[in-house]
């Protein structure tokens, strides 16, 4: 992808030691009696602590009166496993989509973050139905992309994700010319290279920043900042808004989330900082 058309706009859980759990062993190392060992349905698994865990979070989320729905489930048409050895494993929310996407890479999370906050983008979907193409030799081989995105105007590519470095150590671009001259135009319009190399970091920081706002959700704050946007007649400060609606961390973050819902919109390029302006009209917006 030439530099010019650039992206504008992880934590992967790490495999940790297990702990093991004894309720039979005091503190000392001794074993207790057989009679002082509690029944094993009252040992604390970890599937029964992680539900407890999930009922506290609801109950907590009905009674700040908001109702929890899990998001939809990925469109990947392909299973991976969750471990391995050359490449990371993690899920994001889609939130304009509702849904789950899944990543095979830290370089896809960038990707998809980065997608997912541009207004041009109508629809970002994982690991599409996978296509056949015939190599050089002849040979039919099939591949499946690691995401087709939809713009606004209707267009859609898929997105060929792969670190520079191995796009040059394999000589990748001819491969790819390859299933461009191939590829049926009812599937998509193009095949875009995205690499390391085109990922903008001022997009990314945004895009990040956007995204922990979207994962933020508090009602009331969400109202009182409602209430306030509903009197702006100028542009005004996020730290400014955030102060407004009690000053705390989760207000700036409302304000960023805010920003992502485009209820308020930035009117300088950049990173999104506290000092960034903001207006409740779009046609301010850069």
């Amino acid at each position: 992808m030439p530099s010019s058309d650039r992206i504008s706009h992880d934590q992967f859980p790490k495999n940790g030691a297990k702990t093991q759990y004894n309720p039979g062993i005091t503190p000392d190392g001794s074993s207790l009696p057989p009679s002082h060992n509690p029944a094993p349905s009252l040992r604390p698994t970890t599937k029964n602590v992680f539900a407890s865990l999930q009922e506290m979070f609801l109950q907590g989320r009905e009674k700040a009166g908001v109702t929890f729905r899990p998001p939809q489930n990925s469109v990947s048409t392909r299973n991976f496993h969750s471990r391995s050895t050359f490449s990371n494993r993690g899920e994001i929310i889609a939130h304009r989509f509702d849904r789950v996407i899944r990543l095979e890479s830290h370089l896809e999370y960038k990707v998809a973050l980065t997608f997912l906050a541009s207004a041009n983008v109508a629809d970002l979907a994982e690991q599409p139905p996978a296509r056949s193409f015939i190599d050089a030799s002849g040979k039919s081989f099939a591949h499946t992309f690691d995401f087709l995105v939809t713009f606004n105007d209707g267009r859609r590519f898929y997105l060929y994700v792969k670190p520079w470095a191995i796009v040059q150590k394999r000589s990748l671009q001819s491969i790819l010319k390859l299933m461009t001259e191939q590829l049926d135009q009812r599937d998509a319009d193009g095949i875009l290279l995205v690499t390391d190399r085109d990922i903008n970091p001022v997009a990314l920081h945004n895009a990040e920043l956007l995204q922990a706002g979207l994962n933020s959700n508090k009602p009331d704050v969400e109202a009182q900042l409602d209430q306030i946007c509903s009197t702006l007649k100028s542009a005004i400060a996020i730290k400014d808004l955030a102060e407004m609606c009690g000053g705390a961390r989760i207000a700036f973050r409302t304000v960023v989330r805010f920003i992502a819902l485009r209820k308020l919109f930035p009117l300088e390029k950049g990173r999104i900082e506290p000092t960034s302006l903001v207006s409740v009209s779009a046609s301010e917006a850069v």
